[in-house]
């Protein structure tokens, strides 16, 4: 793994050369705007859920069923947009476990995942969504609280205490040390087990800032549905190209994106929306994001409740404003009698 300075050092020199090179780009090789398709194809398998004192614990299986039953599985093509949406409106354990039945695979990191670890996984992803926040968090050197954590988890190259691994209970170190006793020759395959656990979770955390090139692609597709009716079955054939078969005059560029488990199809979504340039803000009632659109100072979502909600607060906020006018009439208007007065008295002495 880089170290730190090589890290923020490659970051730069990659960013640099990027820019000169565009710069130098000759105008006929500008691409023209293109879609950014997030294609995920869940693996379903089981969810199994129990209790540990007061903690909910689901375990994902990738496979339902046992050895003797025989092991089975479905991969069920998903929204990953829809997926997400999902995801963040879950408000309790029994929405988790019925989110993690029906998405597949959540995390490359463990089959194992804790309620609370899984709201983090959602109030990190709700700060990835809701940009502005994080911008304004960088742009001003705010390195502390939950903004800096995101930032920090992003780039790849700074320790965070967002998702640490999960400590030991005193009864499995207790049996971790009699194993590396009278097994020391596994102490070496923990510590590599331990730094590829790391690797993999900084893998998915820089996921949620840009999806790693092995998994993008930029893909022809036919511009009319009927040429796209009329290939699919060609494409059966071996060897075949979809440039090959279709002029260049019928096919339009896409920007496509293939996650392969639960989390990575919900940063590729918050991606593609932010390439898009869709912004998100939290509900200052509900609490949920909502896209901004071209009121950027809209607070509030579209929910019915919602607006009420914002439709009441000014209209006590107008009601307040009126009534304090007001008393600041009366206050200056007993201040006037006053003064009147006194200076009234003052004359018939």
């Amino acid at each position: 793994m880089k170290t730190r300075s090589e890290g923020e050092q490659s970051e730069r020199d990659r960013m640099k050369q990027a820019m000169d090179a565009l710069r130098n780009l000759p105008p006929e090789r500008m691409i023209s705007a293109m879609p950014v398709i997030v294609s995920y194809t869940a693996t379903i398998g089981a969810v199994e859920h129990y209790k540990r004192g007061e903690e909910h614990v689901f375990i994902v299986r990738r496979m339902a069923g046992d050895r003797d039953s025989g092991y089975r599985w479905d991969s069920r093509p998903l929204n990953a947009h829809g997926v997400r949406d999902e995801f963040l409106s879950v408000m309790d354990w029994s929405g988790a476990y019925d989110f993690l039945t029906n998405t597949g695979t959540f995390s490359p990191l463990d089959d194992t995942i804790t309620w609370p670890q899984f709201q983090r996984w959602q109030e990190f992803a709700r700060l990835i969504a809701e940009h502005s926040r994080l911008a304004r968090a960088m742009q001003e050197g705010d390195w502390k609280g939950e903004c800096a954590e995101v930032l920090k988890a992003l780039t790849g190259n700074y320790p965070n205490s967002l998702f640490r691994p999960e400590p030991y209970s005193p009864h499995e170190v207790e049996s971790l040390e009699r194993q590396k006793q009278h097994h020391p020759e596994i102490i070496p395959m923990l510590q590599e087990s331990e730094r590829h656990q790391e690797e993999l979770r900084r893998s998915l955390l820089l996921w949620f800032r840009r999806p790693p090139g092995e998994a993008c692609s930029i893909e022809w597709f036919p511009k009319r549905q009927e040429d796209a009716d009329a290939i699919i079955p060609k494409l059966g054939r071996g060897g075949a190209m979809i440039e090959f078969l279709l002029p260049r005059e019928a096919l339009r560029p896409a920007f496509l994106i293939r996650p392969f488990c639960t989390l990575q199809a919900i940063a590729a979504a918050i991606y593609a929306d932010y390439s898009n340039g869709v912004d998100y803000r939290t509900c200052e009632f509900c609490h949920k994001l909502f896209p901004v659109g071209a009121q950027k100072t809209k607070r509030f979502c579209n929910q019915s409740k919602c607006k009420n909600a914002a439709h009441s607060r000014e209209v006590r906020k107008k009601r307040r404003e009126q009534e304090a006018q007001l008393q600041r009439k009366v206050r200056r208007s007993a201040a006037g009698k006053r003064g009147r007065a006194s200076l009234e008295g003052k004359k018939g002495k």
